[in-house]
């Protein structure tokens, strides 16, 4: 929705060609017609849509013999009793690092509309926003990997 709110303002706004690069420093360095900046950015932002919101249908399809995870417990996702629980953050995961790249395109589309109708953003704003919103979803990998969020849970101890 953000989206196209966003692509809606940028196609009332903007004039026949738009900034499609910055540099570090918020400088201009390329530009593109409208129509074509919002193909790429629409062709992206469906597909991104695509992939991380048809998680929900096709992380169901995947058999429980393909979850080939090492380790100690390396079949407890796979077991029939924790596949659930698995498919529920899996397909939290994957959801939410496509909400990050979809808000990335926002951020660079809104700052792409207020630089070609005339306004000059401060340039520390182009490279915060944009770098802020691309590292979210590493960042998020990240958070995922070192919080043991695939980690089964140990088993109980037998000493109290």
């Amino acid at each position: 929705m953000t989206f196209v709110v966003a692509t809606s303002w940028l196609l009332l706004t903007a004039p026949g060609q738009v900034p499609s690069h910055f540099e570090g420093s918020g400088e201009i360095t390329e530009w593109m017609g409208l129509g074509q900046y919002v193909a790429i950015t629409s062709a992206f932002v469906l597909g991104t849509s695509l992939v991380c919101g048809g998680v929900r249908w096709y992380i169901l399809k995947i058999p429980e013999s393909v979850l080939n995870l090492t380790g100690p417990r390396q079949n407890y996702w796979a077991r029939p009793e924790n596949r659930h629980e698995f498919n529920t953050r899996i397909i939290a995961d994957v959801e939410r690092t496509g909400a990050f790249l979809t808000l990335t395109v926002v951020g660079v589309t809104i700052l792409s509309s207020i630089n070609a109708s005339g306004v000059q953003v401060p340039f520390w704003i182009m490279p915060t926003v944009t770098v802020f919103l691309l590292l979210l979803a590493p960042g998020y990998a990240g958070f995922v990997v070192y919080s043991g969020r695939y980690s089964p849970p140990l088993p109980p101890s037998r000493y109290p």
